[in-house]
């Protein structure tokens, strides 16, 4: 593990963190709160393969 994947790590799981808060923090119902997950899910595992691919 190099400086660039430790930073990835670390830039995901922050982003990570944002988005359950984000998720979390509103008064929506059940499936708003699912497909708000899914959004967020697509955009986290983008960003990781757009880190990854740029990292290497």
């Amino acid at each position: 593990m190099n400086g660039y994947d430790f930073a990835g790590i670390v830039v995901l799981l922050t982003f990570l963190a944002f988005a359950v808060r984000e998720i979390s923090g509103h008064g929506l119902s059940g499936k708003r709160k699912l497909a708000l997950a899914a959004i967020w899910l697509g955009v986290f595992v983008g960003l990781a393969l757009l880190i990854e691919r740029f990292a290497t």
